[in-house]
């Protein structure tokens, strides 16, 4: 199964890129990431990533980074826990609007341990998704305001 999404983000396309090509680095999720323990540097490292709400971890492959397009991609291994899926591959592009306004496209694909579940999973990536893009917004807000990072 194949689930596409876009956002529209009220920053430059550079500042959004800027923070999610950092593979290694989820503080701007810290509302849901406790840490994060990477191996390994550009395409091929990996991090786990643990969650403030779960003790299922989840294990991320940094598989392809394209700069200029402000494109990667990434495969999530995690256990039942956290979702019935296996394989699942995310792909993430930063799309330029306007000097001060971009488009985060995300893709997810996966195979699912039973197909009744697909609608199921569909839901779970669309509220988690906009809850990185939430805290994606709120990080950039924050570091624009005087005394912000």
């Amino acid at each position: 199964m194949r689930i596409v999404l876009e956002n529209e983000i009220d920053q430059p396309a550079e500042r959004v890129w800027t923070l999610l090509s950092d593979f290694g680095e989820l503080g701007w999720q810290s509302r849901i990431v406790e840490r994060t323990e990477c191996s390994g540097q550009g395409v091929g490292m990996t991090r786990i990533v643990h969650f403030k709400y779960t003790d299922a971890p989840s294990l991320h492959r940094l598989d392809s980074v394209d700069e200029l397009q402000m494109k990667q991609s990434y495969t999530v291994r995690t256990d039942d826990r956290l979702m019935p899926v296996t394989e699942l591959r995310v792909c993430e592009q930063v799309v330029p609007r306007s000097p001060n306004s971009c488009c985060l496209q995300s893709s997810i694909e996966f195979n699912s341990h039973n197909d009744d579940y697909e609608k199921d999973i569909q839901a779970i990536y669309e509220s988690w998704a906009a809850l990185l893009v939430s805290c994606l917004k709120d990080h950039l807000s924050a570091s624009k305001q005087p005394g912000g990072e």
